[in-house]
C-alpha cells in the first residue's frame, strides 16, 4: 500500500496519506487537496513499456535504458561480462538443484552473495531513476520550478514515498533541485521464481544479449517491489468543461501567431502538465479501443445524463457531442449542452476509451454541477469502478456524495439478496478497508493545512465532521435570525 508524506509542500504544512482503492480528499478551497493529488499524478504518470505480452506488468522505458548501462551489466565491459556470466551460472545451478530446491520460488536471502549484491544495486538504481523522473514530472505537471512549491517562509519541502515495509525513499528540495535524503530496501521477505532459461519468456528489446533466466529474476523482483508506483494514472481536473471549450480557441491563437515567430516575441499561454495531459488524452483518444470500464460509462449515460456522449475524430480537433435518448436525429456540441452534461462528458469518454482496471483515476469534484440525486448515482459509478479493480482518488466538497458512499460501506454488511432489495446490484458495496478519507484542516496555526486521516468504519461510514460543523453553524445562525424576527 503506497504511503506518501509531505511537509511544507505548497499550502500543506504536513500530511500523510495511504492510497486505497478509493481515496477521498475533503476540506476547504485552497487547503491543498489538488496540490497533493497532482503530486500523486506526477509520481505515477511515467511513460510505460510493456514486456512479455499483454499480461506483463509495466516497467518504465527509461529504467530499462539505465539498467543496461549499469556497470555490472555493461556489454562493453569485459570484466563485468565475465562476472555476469558467473552470476548466471550460479542462478542456473540453483534452478537445476532440484533435490535442494523443489519449490518454484526461492527466498532472496538464500541466493549467493554476489547475486544479492547485483539485484540490490539494480533496485537502488531504479529508485534513483525514479527520483530523476519525478523531478521532471513535478516541474511539468505543476508548470513551475520546484522551489515555487515550498511553503511560504520555509526553505525546503520534504517528501516520503513508501510501500509498506519493503522500501522507502525520502526526498527534499534544495533550490530548484530534488535530492535524496535517505532510501531503504528490505529484501528479506522477497521470493524469486526459479525460471528455466529454455522456458522463460523474452521480456524486453535488450534481452537477447543477456541470459533470460537472471533478467527475468530481476524483472520479477522489480514488479514485487515497485508495482505500487508502476501503475498508470489519469487526471481529470476541475472545470473540465471550461478547459475543453477553451482548448480550440487557444490552439487557434497559437496558430494565428505562428507567422510572427522569429519576427517578434510571441507570448504563448502557459498550461500545467495536468491540463495538457487531459487535453492530449482526448485529442489522441482511440474510439476503436474500448475500455473494460465501458459499462460504467454507459451507466452514467443512462442514469445521469440521459443520453449518449460521442466524439467525432473526422477533423484535426475532435468534437464531442451529446444526443438525448429521446432524440434519434439531433445531437448537440458540448458548448450547447447543460453544465451537468459538459462536466460529465469527459469523464464518460475517459471511462469508455482511456482508463483501464488497475490504473489510478484522479477525479476532481465529481459532483460539479450535479443535482444531489445525480450525485448519488455518480457515487454508485465510483463504487462500480472500485469493484472492477480501478483505483480512484477524488477531491470533493459534497456531503451528498460522502453520505452515499457511506451507505455503500454499510451495504457491505448485507448479502447479495439484501442489496438487491435496496435497489442495488450485488456488486454495489464498499468495504471499509477499501476507503481512505482525509481532511485537509486549515484550523491549526501552522501557516498551512494539516492532513488528518478520518476513521472509516462499517457502522458510521465516512465521518462528515467538516460538513456537520458548517451545517450546525448555519443552523445556529438561522435560529438567531428567527428569534430576532420574533422580537
Amino acid at each position: 500500500m503506497l504511503r506518501i508524506e509531505v511537509k511544507r509542500f505548497g499550502p500543506i504544512y504536513e500530511g500523510n496519506v495511504r492510497l486505497r482503492p478509493l481515496t477521498i480528499f475533503v476540506g476547504p478551497n485552497g487547503s491543498g487537496k489538488s496540490y497533493l493529488a497532482e503530486f500523486i499524478y506526477a509520481l505515477l504518470s511515467k511513460p510505460h513499456i510493456f514486456f512479455g505480452g499483454r499480461k506483463s506488468r509495466p516497467i518504465p522505458a527509461y529504467f530499462w535504458l539505465d539498467l543496461f548501462n549499469h556497470p555490472e551489466l555493461s556489454q562493453g565491459n569485459k570484466a563485468a561480462k565475465e562476472k555476469w556470466q558467473s552470476l548466471v551460472q550460479l542462478y542456473v545451478e540453483l534452478i537445476n538443484a532440484e533435490n535442494q530446491y523443489r519449490q518454484k520460488k526461492i527466498n532472496f536471502s538464500l541466493l549467493p552473495e554476489e547475486l544479492r549484491k547485483l539485484i540490490h544495486s539494480v533496485l537502488q538504481q531504479f529508485m534513483l531513476s525514479t527520483k530523476e523522473k519525478l523531478f521532471h514530472e513535478i516541474r511539468r505537471c505543476y508548470g513551475i520550478e520546484v522551489s515555487k512549491l515550498v511553503m511560504n517562509k520555509h526553505e525546503s519541502f520534504n517528501i516520503t514515498i513508501e510501500d509498506s515495509s519493503r522500501w522507502s525513499i525520502v526526498l527534499f528540495s534544495l533550490g530548484d533541485q530534488l535530492n535524496v535524503e535517505k532510501q531503504e530496501l528490505k529484501l528479506e521477505d522477497v521470493f524469486l521464481p526459479l525460471l528455466r532459461p529454455e522456458s522463460s519468456e523474452k521480456v524486453g528489446p535488450f534481452i537477447y544479449s543477456y541470459p533470460d533466466a537472471l533478467t527475468m529474476a530481476i524483472f520479477n523482483v522489480l514488479n514485487q517491489f515497485f508495482q505500487p508506483i508502476l501503475i498508470e494514472s489519469k487526471y481529470l481536473p476541475a472545470a473540465r468543461s471550461g478547459i475543453l471549450q477553451s482548448h480550440k480557441a487557444l490552439t487557434s491563437f497559437v496558430v494565428s501567431r505562428a507567422p510572427l515567430a522569429g519576427v517578434q516575441t510571441i507570448e504563448i499561454p502557459k498550461l500545467s502538465g495536468v491540463v495538457t495531459d487531459f487535453i492530449t488524452e482526448l485529442l489522441r483518444l482511440d474510439i476503436e479501443r474500448k475500455s473494460e470500464l465501458f459499462d460504467v460509462a454507459t451507466f452514467l449515460e443512462e442514469e445521469v445524463v440521459s443520453g449518449r456522449i460521442t466524439i467525432s475524430k473526422k477533423t484535426e480537433y475532435p468534437e464531442i457531442y451529446y444526443q438525448h435518448r429521446d432524440s434519434s436525429r439531433f445531437r448537440l456540441t458540448l458548448h450547447r449542452t447543460s453544465s451537468m452534461v459538459s462536466e460529465l462528458a469527459p469523464v464518460i469518454l475517459f471511462l469508455k476509451y482511456i482508463v483501464r482496471p488497475g490504473s489510478l483515476l484522479i477525479l476532481e469534484e465529481p459532483e460539479a454541477h450535479l443535482h444531489p440525486a445525480c450525485q448519488r448515482k455518480v457515487a454508485r459509478a465510483l463504487v462500480k469502478l472500485v469493484r472492477k479493480g480501478t483505483n480512484v482518488l477524488i477531491t470533493t466538497h459534497s456531503d451528498y456524495l460522502i453520505s452515499q458512499l457511506s451507505n455503500f460501506i454499510r451495504l457491505s454488511s448485507l448479502d447479495e439478496k439484501q442489496r438487491t432489495a435496496f435497489g442495488y446490484s450485488p456488486q454495489d458495496y464498499l468495504k471499509s478497508e477499501e476507503v481512505g478519507a482525509y481532511l485537509f484542516d486549515v484550523g491549526e496555526q501552522k501557516g498551512g493545512s494539516v492532513v488528518k486521516e478520518l476513521t472509516v468504519n462499517l457502522q458510521e461510514g465516512i465521518p462528515e465532521s467538516e460538513f456537520t460543523r458548517i451545517a450546525e453553524s448555519l443552523y445556529e445562525e438561522t435560529i438567531l435570525l428567527e428569534d430576532r424576527g420574533d422580537d
